[in-house]
């Protein structure tokens, strides 16, 4: 539901240009986030809305508005393709498919002052929550992909094709989230427990020393904890946490990755109880469905 503020703008005579802004979000696929409008208002420089930038790039989207027969739209989005700009984003990406395309529309005259010389907005009072409610879409397939353009077909998340809801199994005490992923886990403090909910300062008896990346000339001793990226085939390129369970261990043979006997790895027993030893207070940061469980979580 749009504001008051909006709907008034909307039916005034000669209301403020109302402007499209776009974003992308191929986080999920391990591509960028893209926040661009296409310049069709005749503003071929950057766009600040609510203190973001969308950058002007050459793009048309097409068969957005719904028919009134109650057929969801599958909407069109074509972006300039000059020098592969586009092609260098599909080649890691899955082509995009399963990325989130959200439409943005805002009067011009609710858009950040910095848009507007002197750093006044002209038509009125900037207001960031004054957009209309987002139109979101996620990328379905690529119809085309040439040296001049690139062409998606996106749809509401109800006609992905191939997709079940839920997106994901339900289970009551297990948290599917990656240990310590910024963007599901969210936890990003000092080891706590090994994988077998063992607590490093209790059961292990250490005291806990942070000694930054692990390094082959290093002599680390008993509760002293690293950092080390992996470099096995399965988790290559990420970072674990590993505490020291004994004194002097040194060099190659001593590789976290590898020594068992010297390192035990920082974990969560990814369920309920696991979180709410990683956040004693304030909200969890639970992946699973603790209610979905007949039995009460102590």
């Amino acid at each position: 539901m749009a504001k008051k503020e909006t709907l008034e703008e909307q039916n005034k005579f000669d209301p403020s240009a109302l402007i499209s802004l776009y974003e992308i979000d191929a986080r999920s696929l391990n591509g960028p986030l893209l926040r661009f409008h296409a310049g069709v208002n005749g503003k071929y420089e950057s766009i600040i809305f609510d203190g973001i930038e969308y950058t002007a790039f050459p793009m048309e989207i097409s068969d957005v508005e719904t028919d009134g027969k109650g057929t969801l739209p599958r909407i069109k989005v074509t972006g300039s393709n000059v020098k592969g700009i586009l092609s260098a984003f599909l080649i890691n990406t899955n082509n995009l498919i399963g990325a989130r395309f959200i439409r943005r529309r805002v009067f011009a005259r609710f858009l950040d002052s910095a848009n507007f010389p002197n750093g006044k907005n002209p038509f009125g009072t900037p207001d960031p929550t004054a957009a209309y409610a987002d139109e979101i879409f996620y990328v379905n397939r690529k119809i085309q992909e040439t040296a001049e353009v690139v062409q998606f077909e996106c749809v509401t998340p109800l006609e992905l094709d191939n997709v079940k809801l839920p997106n994901r199994l339900v289970f009551a005490n297990l948290c599917p989230f990656k240990y310590r992923d910024s963007l599901t886990c969210g936890y990003s403090g000092p080891p706590i427990t090994d994988r077998f909910s063992k607590s490093f300062t209790g059961v292990y008896g250490f005291t806990l020393s942070n000694e930054g990346v692990w390094l082959n000339t290093g002599v680390y001793n008993q509760g002293q904890y690293v950092y080390r990226t992996s470099e096995i085939d399965q988790t290559y390129g990420q970072t674990f946490v590993f505490v020291c369970s004994r004194n002097g261990a040194s060099g190659i043979d001593n590789d976290p990755l590898f020594d068992s006997s010297s390192w035990v790895m920082d974990a969560c027993p990814h369920n309920l109880l696991g979180c709410k030893t990683h956040y004693p207070t304030g909200a969890l940061q639970y992946g699973g469905f603790a209610g979905a469980s007949r039995s009460k979580f102590v």
